[in-house]
């Protein structure tokens, strides 16, 4: 059983990192090497669209299906009919509403290419992602790890195939990009669709429709108040900096989302340490514990990509990208923030707040969106980093100011306060520097910090190495 565990983590993780991976990060040099700054911006403000788009489509469904696929064990096909035909029907509902107004949608969502060609592409990935992922939370439900981490090599595997093809033998155009990812989720689409075509009855049970979307429709709104918080940038920009300014904001975003897929590998991997206490005392200290190595780890890797971006990205990146070296180091700092309450999180969800926990967040994308149309006609970028950066850092004090009332987790100060210091002094005392001697001298600055906060960080593993050992003994 232990084993199978194991498997089914390494499985899980390893196709959910991958696909993560390569479509976000492992291909941006395939993607600025061969479109230009201006293209890029409008592949991300497509992908913008296709992020909402897919909430939209799935609708929180594929989550509350995951949890009330065993409540309904004794009639899964009656089950897993219900969802699929009514996915079909809202479908064909959005696209409707879609279609009928688009001028209007599209006129808020994406202003730029609002006349574009590639206007629709978000709306059909959306709708093609749904099938899939609704097969992949059975194939987890049912422990099928193989089978799960076979097709995500599969759902990679093609969309390299297209993408290099059309590199070798055409030209990796915008449109061929587009291409690629459509195609790859069509094919996805309807070879999945074919292995759910036999558990189909054509019937909608109607009681089974509600209590999933009286569960789904909090996490929807959940998703889409995360969206406005992290992404509303790229909406409102639009209408006040160019597509070249655009598309490399756009990357530097890109690159700062590392901390939210280190938060969410690290978290995996924490959460199950965390629920499986046997009683509160023990929650409140492995909470402490888990919650001292997990911020000064994150501050510590992300401290060390933003002092050395710079020495890496010169020697890779296309002239046209080295503007964004400053915007990517400040935007590393702002998305640090956001992902430093997941023990904080994890105490309201174990105490059972998911609706505290849903208030958070859609307060934070409230402060942002209003200081983002506050400040961005006048700031432009500036002035979208600093709305994001007040918007996590609110969201980060109301998550521990309630955590707190649950658990007092006994937070590291002494060490994160001089992860802050040393980050605040290269942000804004040393980065961007160009006069020689100074820059000597920040280089020196950031080994020696490095050196310091390394040594924080093996100290601190030392302590809660001897903490497990005695609770394992």
């Amino acid at each position: 059983m232990k084993n199978k565990l194991i498997n089914n983590i390494i499985f899980y993780g390893l196709g959910d990192f991958l696909v993560t991976a390569i479509t976000a990060f492992l291909l941006l040099p395939v993607y600025i090497s061969n479109l230009t700054t201006d293209e890029y911006g409008i592949f991300n403000i497509v992908n913008n669209n296709t992020i909402i788009f897919t909430y939209i489509f799935q609708f929180g469904i594929i989550s509350a299906f995951s949890r009330l696929l065993f409540s309904y064990k004794d009639d899964n096909e009656s089950y897993i009919s219900s969802v699929i035909l009514f996915h079909v029907i809202s479908s064909v509902v959005i696209f409707t509403i879609t279609y009928l107004f688009s001028d209007l949608i599209f006129g808020v969502l994406s202003p730029s290419i609002q006349k574009s060609k590639y206007v629709y592409i978000p709306v059909l990935i959306g709708f093609s992602t749904f099938i899939p992922n609704l097969y992949y939370a059975l194939l987890r439900a049912n422990q099928k790890a193989r089978s799960f981490f076979l097709f995500q090599i599969l759902t990679v595997g093609l969309l390299l195939g297209l993408v290099f093809y059309f590199i070798f033998f055409s030209r990796l155009s915008l449109q061929n990009l587009f291409i690629s990812l459509l195609v790859t989720n069509l094919i996805m689409l309807l070879l999945i669709s074919f292995f759910f075509y036999s558990k189909i009855k054509f019937r909608i049970n109607y009681s089974y429709i509600k209590s999933t979307l009286k569960l789904s429709f909090p996490i929807f709104l959940g998703y889409i108040a995360y969206f406005f918080i992290s992404r509303y940038s790229i909406i409102i920009l639009q209408k006040h900096i160019t597509l070249k300014e655009l598309g490399t904001y756009t990357f530097a975003q890109q690159i700062a989302m590392v901390p939210t897929l280190l938060a969410a590998v690290i978290g995996k991997a924490v959460q199950p340490y965390l629920f499986s206490s046997a009683n509160d005392d023990e929650f409140a200290n492995r909470s402490s514990q888990a919650d001292g190595i997990y911020k000064i780890f994150l501050f510590w890797s992300i401290t060390g990509l933003i002092f050395f971006i710079e020495d890496i990205f010169m020697a890779i990146l296309p002239q046209n990208y080295i503007a964004s070296i400053p915007l990517v180091q400040s935007l590393l700092a702002v998305n640090l923030i956001f992902n430093l309450y997941f023990v904080e999180s994890s105490i309201l969800l174990y105490r059972l707040k998911s609706g505290l926990i849903l208030f958070i967040t859609i307060t934070g994308s409230v402060v942002n969106v209003i200081l983002c149309q506050l400040l961005v006609s006048k700031y432009k970028i500036d002035g979208a980093i600093l709305a994001m950066f007040i918007a996590f850092t609110i969201t980060l004090a109301l998550q521990i100011f309630f955590s707190r009332k649950h658990i007092l987790i006994d937070y590291k100060i002494k060490e994160i306060a001089f992860f802050v210091l040393v980050l605040g002094v290269f942000l804004f005392l040393f980065n961007g520097i160009k006069i020689s001697s100074l820059n000597q001298f920040r280089q020196l600055f950031k080994i020696l910090s490095f050196g310091v906060l390394t040594l924080i960080l093996f100290m601190s593993l030392k302590k809660s190495k001897n903490y497990f050992y005695a609770e394992e003994n």
